[in-house]
């Protein structure tokens, strides 16, 4: 137990750091975006994840459309090509975990 009540027991780290030796993570990515502002990408690690943290977000995928919505997530695979996240709120965001899965 760390003698600092501000300190944390869990492992926090930028984007630029490297992450503990147990966590598959290796990267991840924060993104805004505003009404109808987009973001394409391409899978760059064997496993990743899209969640949204604020707002609504419309996943295009190509053969599906997915509108997520806050804490919602979908797993893309190193297979699944181009995606494009298009902001549905005034105001959202998502969050992109990159790693080498399970």
């Amino acid at each position: 137990m760390s003698s600092n009540p501000r300190k944390s027991a869990h492992d926090v780290f930028r984007s630029s750091d490297r992450a503990p030796e147990w966590c598959q993570l290796e990267r991840f990515e924060i993104v805004e975006l505003g009404r109808d502002e987009t973001r394409i990408g391409r899978p760059a690690m064997p496993s990743e994840r899209l969640i949204v943290t604020q707002g609504t977000c419309q996943l295009r995928l190509r053969d599906r459309s997915l509108l997520l919505k806050e804490a919602q997530f979908y797993d893309i695979d190193a297979g699944s090509g181009d995606w494009t996240m298009v902001g549905a709120a005034q105001t959202a965001q998502f969050v992109r975990l990159a790693g080498t899965g399970q």
